[in-house]
């Protein structure tokens, strides 16, 4: 008797894509499930639609067979219309938190298909002791403020423990922060929003901070009314009584004050949401302390949270995932295993079943 173990390909699977990684995220899902051999209906984000035509239009210049990645353009209805459709197998989604809970819902009662959500996150890096401060800082900054924080990824909180040095890296922090270049030439750090209602959005939770009780060190502020630029904002919660585990998605970061790294982790793990962490610390002993404890799906020591690489499953847990990761792992869940027996003719066993004669 031999055994085998086929992989098999699921079938029709929608991609609903991000406009903030128009290309790479929706890859990440569109390449395992052509490696398993599924067909792809794909939607842009309606803020990337032309983004999405060309990437499409880039599959079938490289050879890619007529009708098996396909581009359905349009907004939120078309993506709730292509999720309800009965002639899918599977639907990966990557966006926000709120958008995949509402996707998760929709497929309830549906065990029949595949369902894999990369959501966002309210992602804590913990600062514990650092000898060199500018590193700390220009690590800090890239978490926090890079692509206008508008990465899944990004750092929301920061969380530091309670010392002199963290006093002046935090002040080192805030300094750099204003000096921060904004806009639009090569030589910017950052650039706009997607949107002015992405800028108002980031405006508005600020404002909802600062109003239930939260300090600023850095105001986040929009120059330029009639333009998505958005100069990023530091501000203290740590008085704050009620916390609000939101993701702000742009460059807004949170800071939090904390007696002991026992206390920084059970800050970093109070949250819905488990996409990535981060530590910043010279101690190994700290470091083994943080991964043991952490909930998170990406995990990083002394680097920023941003940093992520295709060659390693890149998802999260609790509310910002649905344990499919994408990237290593996906052509495994866009593949349904079979197993098998094989002998090669029909033949008695040695001994019949009882009750049995032939």
């Amino acid at each position: 008797v031999q055994l085998a173990l086929t992989h098999c390909p699921i079938g029709v699977f929608v991609v609903l894509g991000p406009y903030n990684f128009p290309g790479h995220l929706p890859n990440g899902h569109i390449i395992p499930a052509l490696l398993a051999g599924n067909t792809i209906v794909f939607k842009p984000s309606e803020l990337t639609a032309l983004f999405g035509e060309r990437m499409v239009a880039c599959w079938e210049e490289a050879g890619l067979p007529a009708g098996v990645v396909n581009l359905v353009q349009g907004e939120a209805e078309t993506g709730q219309l292509l999720a309800a459709a009965d002639d899918i197998d599977g639907l990966l989604f990557t966006g926000s938190s709120k958008t995949g809970h509402a996707i998760h819902k929709a497929f309830g009662g549906h065990p029949e298909k595949m369902l894999a959500l990369e959501m966002g996150g309210n992602n804590p890096l913990i600062v514990d002791a650092v000898a060199d401060v500018p590193a700390a800082v220009y690590t800090i900054i890239q978490s926090a403020f890079i692509s206008a924080g508008q990465r899944c990824t990004c750092a929301r909180r920061l969380i530091l423990l309670k010392s002199a040095e963290n006093e002046e890296l935090l002040s080192t922090l805030v300094a750099a922060t204003e000096k921060i270049k904004v806009g639009f030439d090569d030589n910017c750090f950052m650039g706009p929003v997607v949107s002015n209602t992405a800028a108002n959005n980031v405006m508005a939770f600020a404002d909802g901070l600062k109003q239930a009780g939260a300090k600023t060190l850095k105001p986040v502020e929009r120059p330029y009314g009639d333009q998505a630029i958005v100069l990023p904002g530091i501000i203290d919660v740590t008085d704050m009584s009620e916390r609000n585990d939101e993701e702000c998605f742009g460059p807004l970061l949170q800071v939090e004050w904390v007696d002991s790294l026992q206390e920084g982790i059970k800050a970093a793990n109070n949250s819905r949401y488990g996409l990535s962490a981060g530590l910043l610390s010279d101690r190994d002993a700290s470091w083994q302390e943080f991964i043991r404890l952490i909930r998170a799906g990406i995990v990083n020591l002394n680097r920023p949270l941003t940093g992520a690489s295709g060659a390693a499953p890149f998802g999260g847990v609790g509310a910002s995932g649905n344990y499919r990761p994408g990237a290593y792992y996906a052509a495994d869940y866009c593949a349904y295993p079979m197993a098998s027996m094989h002998s090669d003719t029909v033949a008695l066993p040695a001994t019949l079943a009882l009750g049995i004669e032939l």
